[in-house]
């Protein structure tokens, strides 16, 4: 137990010398733990987590990882660690072999089931991710987490005979109008729709038809049969049911594009139900979010959202349609109104992260307002200190306000936690440019030569983006 304990406090040391930047000391105090307790995995699993962090010892790091699995056959987390240095090293068969052996050391675990059959679907082996489902599902009988599961990421993976084959058992266990949502929305994805079996499930009598969701479900199945009355008619019973529930009619709300067809479709089918039922506040603002979608919507969008803010007693209706007006007027190129609205939204709630963001942009980059934005872009960084578009958002000001020395730090930090390639370009060309404003030559031309590289990569990348490194590329060439 001494020996534990000890061990667990090198560790813990090494642990806090990394987190305070000092990667040598927490290396040293590895190699030390290892070096006096040869025998324990732990260490190994520790300092091979540290080694992957740079691209040339991967090697050394898997080494590491087998040694921790030679000494504890049951590591999960060697094993997870080293199928991910195994993929760094493009030798996915023993990727594979990891993931899989993690399974076989702990065979009853579900959880650790599911997980490795997700992993084997990122590696892009459906095949293998199937058979670690099914070979658990005749170790523990019908699992319903197992079903359930695997249902879910076969529908996701856009695999709909696999997500039927889990989801159908699931559904007859339990009756679950969740689960049979998603079986019936898996059959109906089927080369060919299984209209017929979708609706014999959306109609069992296991199901409320109280419940919106499995009108909505109804609805589904009508919409894919083309049954246009049966369709309206199912959405207006649900539509009763929830018309003074937020949330609830929200969620019906989202569905109307997709059942009937297309946005217009959509409208046309609101209009109608006004004069039946006489929309309620929340109803008009659903409305006037599918308008807002249509190329030729916008201008009567803002006509439904002007009457709701003029006209609504409801605050949260009020609050939200000035929060989407302010989108609309945005994509209108209206900036001074978007900018107006964004204000009254601060006025009320002044704290709101996303509008603090979209007014400190609008302000900085389209009114000429830099100074006014900064002290925005620094508060909304502050409530989110890690996230990619607040940082490239304050670097964006700080460039505006003629602080291109400000602007460096935020959005280093911006690329180190983007996620995508495309969010990566527009922090860099933005880095070029806070660089090239610094006098860093070259280092402004590493940025732009990477986004550049990016966007020739992505032929959907916007051509805003496109626009904003071209100038910065043609000043780096004069320089």
């Amino acid at each position: 137990a001494e020996t534990r304990d000890e061990l667990v406090v090198r560790l813990l040391r090494s642990s806090i010398a990394e987190g305070l930047g000092n990667e040598a000391e927490a290396r040293r105090l590895v190699d030390d733990a290892i070096t006096a307790y040869p025998e324990a995995s732990r260490p190994y699993v520790v300092r091979a987590t540290m080694l992957l962090q740079d691209p040339a010892l991967v090697e050394d790091a898997v080494e590491d990882l087998t040694r921790a699995i030679e000494l504890n056959p049951a590591d999960l987390n060697a094993y997870r660690i080293r199928s991910l240095a195994y993929v760094q090293l493009n030798r996915m068969s023993d990727a594979v072999r990891d993931v899989l052996a993690a399974v076989e050391a702990n065979p009853d675990n579900a959880e650790l089931r599911i997980g490795a059959a997700s992993r084997l679907i990122d590696l892009g082996r459906q095949d293998d991710a199937a058979d670690v489902i099914d070979a658990g599902l005749e170790r523990q009988g019908s699992s319903l987490q197992l079903l359930v599961s695997a249902g879910q990421m076969f529908a996701e993976l856009g695999q709909p005979r696999r997500a039927v084959q889990y989801l159908e058992p699931a559904w007859e266990q339990t009756g679950d109008p969740a689960i049979a949502a998603r079986l019936v929305g898996s059959l109906l994805e089927f080369p060919r729709p299984d209209v017929r079996r979708a609706r014999q499930i959306a109609g069992s009598q296991r199901l409320s038809a109280d419940d919106y969701r499995v009108l909505l479900m109804r609805a589904s199945v009508e919409s894919q049969a083309e049954n246009t009355g049966e369709l309206e008619r199912l959405l207006t019973e649900a539509y009763r049911l929830v018309r003074d529930q937020g949330p609830e009619l929200q969620a019906w709300a989202s569905q109307l594009v997709a059942l009937l067809g297309s946005g217009e479709a959509a409208v046309d089918y609101l209009r109608r139900l006004d004069r039946s039922e006489r929309l309620s506040p929340w109803t008009r603002f659903s409305m006037a979010r599918i308008l807002a979608e249509e190329d030729d919507g916008r201008a009567e969008s803002l006509r439904v959202l002007d009457r709701l803010v003029d006209g609504t007693r409801d605050s949260a209706v009020r609050l939200a349609a000035i929060r989407f007006r302010s989108l609309v007027h945005y994509d209108l190129e209206d900036y001074q109104r978007a900018a107006d609205d964004m204000q009254r939204v601060l006025d009320v709630t002044p704290n709101d992260p996303d509008t603090l963001n979209n007014l400190a942009y609008t302000r900085a980059v389209h009114l000429g307002e830099a100074d006014l934005a900064v002290p925005l872009a620094e508060r909304v960084a502050e409530l989110r200190p890690n996230n990619r578009g607040v940082l490239d958002t304050l670097g964006v000001v700080y460039l505006r306000a003629g602080r291109a020395a400000d602007a460096i730090s935020p959005l280093e930090r911006a690329l180190g936690v983007a996620s995508s390639d495309l969010d990566r370009a527009s922090v860099l060309i933005h880095l070029a440019e806070a660089r090239l404003e610094t006098g860093n030559t070259p280092g402004a031309e590493n940025a732009a030569q990477e986004a550049r590289a990016i966007l020739a990569e992505n032929p959907e990348a916007s051509d805003a983006l496109r626009d904003e490194l071209d100038p910065i590329l043609d000043e780096i060439r004069r320089r």
